[in-house]
């Protein structure tokens, strides 16, 4: 039987070596490359779509447009179930993230408002 680190080290060769071919041959394989750069629209960051457009320009959305149930991208894919259920799997994490830091914050606050200077 091996030891377990040899086994860990194995491993994480077989999983980069794979990583890499499959990185080269997607990067051989891509004959369009984005150069779309989106901008800040009325205050929110947008992104491109993952599919150019039939024109070939790269349409951006706004991250308040995913999975809003209105298809924004040209093929659809900020509404795809797949990427709906990551998202709002992001969102509520990043939701609670920011409910802690608040309460966090207004914990701090209270505790150096109670304290007395020295």
């Amino acid at each position: 039987m091996l030891p377990s680190s040899l086994l860990a080290v194995s491993f994480l060769v077989v999983v980069c070596t794979a990583k890499h071919r499959y990185d080269r041959s997607t990067r051989e394989s891509l004959t369009e490359w984005r150069t779309t750069e989106c901008t800040v629209l009325n205050g929110e960051q947008t992104e491109p779509c993952p599919s150019p457009a039939l024109n070939g320009a790269w349409p951006c959305i706004r991250y308040s447009d995913l999975c809003n149930g209105m298809r924004d991208c040209p093929n659809g894919e900020d509404e795809s179930p797949i990427h709906c259920h990551f998202h709002s799997l992001h969102r509520a994490e990043m939701n609670a993230i920011r409910e802690k830091v608040h309460r966090l914050s207004l914990a701090l606050s209270r505790r150096t408002s109670t304290s007395t200077p020295l």
